[in-house]
Order: C-alpha cells, then structure tokens, then sequence
C-alpha cells in the first residue's frame, strides 16, 4: 500500500461529465456509493448545479462546465481508482468520467 507523508492514501477528485443520459430517480448511485463506503474508499461527493464563470475584470463570463458532479476518493494508485469506478453510473450509461490526484502545494 502506498501511504502519503501523513499516514493517508492519496486523495482523488473525480469529475461526472453530463454526456450520458441522467439516473433521474438516481437509484443507480446509492448501490455504487454504498460500494465506495464500504470499500472505505468514499470521503465525500455531490451533485453540482450550474456554474459560474469569474475571468479578471468580467464577472459571470457565463458558463461551458459540463461538469455535473463529482467524488472525492481515497486510493492508492490510477489503478485502483479504476477499480472503484467499476459500476459508476455515469460510465456505466456511457459518459466520461475525469479521475485527478490532489497534490500537496
């Protein structure tokens, strides 16, 4: 197992695109979730509305996320983040899916 400097598994920010169609009764979500949280690999997540862009000097420079939501794992590798996205349902209905590590600055 790969630890961090603090003792913890490295910290993973994963991104729900909307390019698949919506569990809109989202009984799809609480098996995988309640996976994750067994698996001790669940630190938080949740849907996102709509965003709002700030650029310097214009503010509300409006909005092209299409970003819908988004969890917050613990894993020690790509690898085993891959694992735990068995069953995701955005990939599972054919949509993307962004995984990034958190880095310490």
């Amino acid at each position: 197992m790969r630890i961090g400097d603090d003792g913890a598994m490295d910290r993973w920010l994963i991104l729900m695109h909307d390019n698949a169609p919506r569990d809109e009764d989202g009984a799809a979500w609480e098996p995988y979730l309640d996976r994750l949280a067994e698996a001790g690999a669940l630190l938080g997540g949740s849907s996102l509305g709509p965003a709002t862009l700030f650029r310097s000097g214009v503010a509300g420079a409006g909005a092209a996320s299409s970003i819908v939501g988004y969890l917050l794992l613990q894993a020690e590798s790509a690898d085993d983040v891959a694992v735990l996205l068995e069953g995701n349902p955005v990939l599972v209905a054919g949509g993307t899916v962004e995984a990034r590590p958190l880095v310490a600055d």
